[in-house]
């Protein structure tokens, strides 16, 4: 029997079935999806975390070997199957639907958790970590990333996108309520994202809010085009707007009869009376029409 430090786990990982474990049984060679010279050691800010060979077993990945540490392995649910066997200076071979590069990013967040912080990581790294934390069952880890995502400020198609990738309908309504709100056009990548079936009934919303929209604006110009013509019919206090208007007159006339309006409309008399029903007053406006309109 083979020491346990020698002790080598094969991982064959498909997310809807459970792991099969196989000890001791070496796994055929697979080409390395990075150029190393050794096991990959995670850094965080561009320094590594810990130094080559302070991690207690490696993990080769889709063909690529990183070290790590078994307390962190232990924490996703897909392999507690093999968390017994594992044992210091062992090598645990895994397959997946996710890249080398998808698993070093979770790698990165993963550690980040277990030291203070704060840390910061762009999306494709929060996106890895979903995904892996996704695929091999840490509910922890998955909840993180998922955090730190909703704050990030990302675009409505993306976020229908992880949405629907990782199961988060809770973001899907949201994102297409944006889409659909948004002024630019859906873009032929956007449209092949969400599929003929969703782009169709997206189309379809964004046709009729702009229609209503359109309307909305019709109805304002007309309201200000109004606005307009009450003002040049002389829908306004007659004081204040002629006499504002009649200064630059010389017509000495003219300004008798202006200063008769305005008294009359201080002492409160009605239309009929001050502009008289049989015309009385008619030359005056024809004269202040002529003059200003």
């Amino acid at each position: 029997m083979e020491s346990p430090l020698s002790s080598v786990i094969s991982i064959s990982s498909v997310p809807s079935c459970v792991s099969e474990v196989v000890l001791n049984q070496q796994v055929s060679d697979a080409p390395l999806a990075l150029d190393q010279t050794g096991p990959l050691i995670i850094d965080l800010n561009g320094r590594q975390l810990f130094d080559s060979g302070d991690g207690d077993m490696e993990l080769v990945f889709n063909g690529t070997r990183f070290e790590t540490h078994r307390y962190l392995i232990k924490r996703f649910k897909k392999w507690a199957a093999i968390n017994p066997e594992l044992r210091p200076g062992s090598t645990m071979y895994v397959t997946g639907t996710a890249s080398p590069e998808d698993f070093g990013r979770m790698l990165r967040v993963l550690y980040a958790t277990t030291l203070e912080g704060p840390f910061e990581f762009d999306t494709p790294t929060l996106v890895s970590a979903l995904h892996v934390a996704t695929d091999y069952e840490y509910p922890a880890l998955r909840d993180y990333a998922i955090r730190l995502l909703e704050r990030a400020e990302l675009p409505a198609i993306k976020r229908i996108e992880i949405a629907r990738r990782f199961g988060l309908p809770s973001w899907e309504e949201p994102a297409y309520w944006d889409l659909c709100n948004r002024d630019e056009s859906i873009t032929e990548e956007e449209a092949s994202i969400l599929g003929i079936s969703a782009f169709v009934r997206v189309a379809n919303i964004r046709e009729k809010e702009q229609r209503r929209r359109g309307r909305e604006i019709d109805l304002e110009r007309e309201e200000e085009v109004s606005k307009l013509e009450d003002r040049k019919l002389g829908n306004f206090n007659a004081s204040e707007e002629i006499v504002a208007l009649a200064p630059s007159s010389d017509d000495k006339e003219l300004q008798k009869e202006l200063s008769y309006i305005s008294r009359s409309t201080e002492s409160q008399n009605t239309d009929t009376e001050a502009t008289g029903s049989n015309g009385r007053y008619q030359p005056l406006y024809t004269r202040l029409n002529d003059l200003f309109y």
